[in-house]
């Protein structure tokens, strides 16, 4: 029977360690779906940045042909002054998006450390469950009688230890004060 007993306190360690990695597995691969997520949404924002100066370029085309169709100079005056316009609005927007595509990616990689993070913590919650198991039968085993070194100072059965006296161990005027 004790033989059973300890088999199965091993196998509930051994599963508590093992469930502790498949958890931390499942943290790491949301680790990486998330980087990946992070990297296509920053494409997504960098090309809309390119979209945006390629649009700018389309208007500043349009306004150069209109004007040296109406024989003006396009770069001068109200003409020019439109295109500067044209031009700083298309780049505002480009930095805008490029701003957002390295937001995307750093809190991509804030929420990944945090996958990663609580990976780790799923693992040692693994162990230290394993410890307990191990550690709770040891301690029951003894208490019913088997040989442990929990029960006494000598390991014999019915064995007792006795805490020392004084003020540090709650004697006559430790804890009470």
């Amino acid at each position: 029977m004790e033989v059973v007993a300890i088999a199965a306190t091993a196998v509930s360690a051994f599963g508590q360690i093992q469930a502790g990695k498949a958890q931390q597995a499942m943290y790491e691969s949301q680790a990486v779906w998330n980087n990946i997520q992070a990297e296509n949404d920053a494409i997504a924002y960098e090309q809309q940045g390119v979209n945006a100066l390629k649009k700018t370029l389309k208007t500043m085309a349009t306004i150069t042909a209109r004007a040296s169709a109406g024989n003006l100079n396009p770069f001068a005056g109200s003409i020019g002054n439109l295109q500067d316009q044209v031009l700083n609005e298309g780049y505002t927007d480009f930095n805008i998006h490029r701003m957002s595509a390295d937001t995307r990616r750093k809190t991509g990689a804030f929420q990944s450390n945090i996958y990663k993070a609580a990976g780790k913590s799923a693992a040692k919650q693994g162990v230290f469950g394993a410890i307990g198991t191990v550690g709770g039968a040891a301690l029951k085993y003894g208490s019913i009688g088997g040989k442990s070194s929990f029960a006494g100072t000598t390991g014999s059965p019915g064995a007792t230890y006795t805490l020392p006296s004084g003020p540090m161990f709650g004697g006559p005027t430790g804890w009470r004060g």
